[in-house]
């Protein structure tokens, strides 16, 4: 029996203030500040792009994360993806998840994506400013890193499985120095800790493909297991996956896809995809033959 992709949106936790981004940016700056001054660049170019349902929202509010959940379940979204941050220890914009993870609420399936990169002014023209690096210190790091975030979340009744293994995505494998390890120490923990194997998901460089009224997915350059059994770690990577056909995409295995948008809010050198819903997205997605595709949702911005 042919399985229909599961849409699964990027969850960005970025809609609340935090003191590092009041310092680096000014009181009281989140996303919102960015959306909020965006300006059309080409005649039909809609900015800025405001939200409708939910308003300015903060995730700080467990309501409006309660109400998140019922917008996606109404668009046939299955699960968040949480972005997180782990910089040696030290967590920034966490609170969204561990208050999700803590308070039990919204009963809605999630699973969690490393974002690991450092922040850097690149939004602001200023891509050599680092304001929060990213290093790979090795084992006792990883260790750490498995037990204070993912441990609490892969315990979770809500967690989201792909063929009965929790599904764990990093933004940008091939920025780990020691990936196999890393993935061995997380792969040994899991089984430690009772949850059993675990799906590894990279995502890696990305490049668009396809004309803007096509779903757009990224090239994943990292290979996986799935194309290379000796590669380290990753168990499945869009590389192996991508496949276009007029007018709509055929995913015959776990990949990424993601809903182009506009980046002129936060870019000095946007990219622009016309044509481009959360919606029209979701029902070419949907229809798509997959064990498991992520799309790029923003909610906030869905109207």
């Amino acid at each position: 029996m042919e399985r229909r992709a599961r849409v699964i949106a990027l969850y960005l936790p970025q809609f609340h203030p935090i003191p590092e981004n009041d310092l680096w940016w000014g009181k009281g700056f989140t996303e919102w500040t960015n959306t909020a001054k965006a300006k059309p660049l080409f005649f039909g170019h809609r900015q800025p792009n405001l939200p409708a349902d939910l308003g300015f929202y903060d995730l700080r509010v467990p309501d409006v994360r309660e109400e998140q959940a019922r917008l996606a379940q109404c668009y046939g979204v299955e699960a968040f993806c949480y972005y997180y941050y782990w910089f040696n220890g030290k967590r920034l914009l966490e609170r969204p998840l561990d208050d999700m993870i803590r308070s039990g609420v919204p009963d809605f399936p999630f699973c969690l994506c490393w974002a690991n990169g450092s922040w850097t002014g690149i939004w602001h023209g200023a891509a050599n400013r680092i304001l929060q690096e990213q290093t790979y210190p090795g084992r006792e790091d990883d260790e750490r890193h498995f037990h204070e975030v993912l441990l609490p979340a892969l315990s979770d009744r809500r967690y989201l499985k792909i063929d009965g293994k929790p599904l764990v995505a990093v933004h940008a494998p091939q920025e780990l120095p020691h990936g196999r390890a890393l993935t061995d120490t997380w792969r040994r923990l899991a089984l430690a800790a009772g949850i059993g194997e675990i799906h590894l998901l990279g995502f890696g460089p990305q490049g668009y493909c396809g004309p803007p009224s096509r779903v757009l997915i990224p090239v994943v350059l990292l290979t996986c297991r799935a194309c290379d059994p000796g590669c380290p770690g990753v168990d499945r990577c869009a590389s192996c996956a991508l496949r276009f056909s007029t007018g709509c995409v055929a995913l015959p295995s776990t990949v990424i896809a993601r809903r182009a948008c506009a980046c002129s809010t936060r870019s000095c050198t946007p990219t622009f995809f016309r044509s481009s819903s959360p919606i029209g997205t979701t029902r070419r997605v949907r229809g798509a033959k997959a064990e498991c595709c992520m799309v790029r949702i923003r909610i906030c911005l869905a109207r």
